[in-house]
């Protein structure tokens, strides 16, 4: 069955969909990605979103946070035709250091703080504790991955691409996204806010005006 939506947004490693809900425009989609135990590897995860995009028609916006955004990558140098448009936030897909640490810290951060309902939070926590050592696996992977050939695949491919970055991300540093920016010939907005790699939950606002540009 083909979906409606011609706009998909990949949630970020550990993270859920409802996550981003606040900031979606209307035509967007947040893909609720497969458990750490059914897709260890970035490889599983790139076949599962291959499955994803056959369901829905061609071309597509799409959109990623962290390692969502480096499957988007993926995605749009495989099928640059299928691909209207890339929106990638605070992107991996270059080599990260300390991914799986700061992520976790992140994480407990933003529950602290309640920036998401106990429910979604608990839910964010339990994908994780279920396949701790598959969650590792694929944080270790995701950390160290070069797409530096499929970014130029990109650019080469003609995909309209914006890099979203933020100044407070140690990261994804401003650095690094400026590079993946140059790579794909993509926009790049460098933010100046509070939050580091998770700017967004305190600044829906500005996260869905760059999702309604992408269309």
């Amino acid at each position: 069955m083909v979906s409606a939506s011609t706009s998909l947004f990949l949630p970020g490693w550990g993270a859920q969909p409802r996550f981003y809900a606040a900031g979606l425009p209307p035509g967007w989609e947040a893909a609720e990605l497969p458990a750490f135990r059914n897709a260890p590897t970035v490889r599983q995860l790139r076949t599962w979103l291959d499955h994803e995009l056959d369901r829905r028609a061609s071309p597509i916006s799409l959109a990623g946070h962290s390692m969502g955004a480096a499957l988007a990558i993926l995605a749009a140098a495989d099928t640059p035709a299928a691909v209207r448009s890339l929106v990638l936030f605070d992107p991996a897909g270059l080599p990260m250091r300390n991914l799986l640490s700061r992520s976790l810290t992140m994480f407990a951060t933003q529950i602290a703080r309640r920036r998401f309902p106990v429910r979604t939070a608990l839910a964010g926590a339990a994908g994780i504790a279920r396949s701790p050592l598959c969650a590792l696996q694929l944080g270790h992977e995701v950390q160290r991955l070069d797409l530096s050939r499929e970014m130029r695949a990109v650019y080469e491919g003609g995909v309209r691409t914006t890099v979203v970055a933020c100044g407070t991300d140690t990261l994804v540093t401003p650095a690094a996204a400026r590079e993946t920016a140059a790579l794909t010939g993509g926009r790049l907005v460098e933010l100046a806010l509070p939050g580091g790699h998770v700017w967004m939950f305190n600044h829906w606002a500005t996260f869905a005006a760059e999702l309604a540009a992408a269309d």
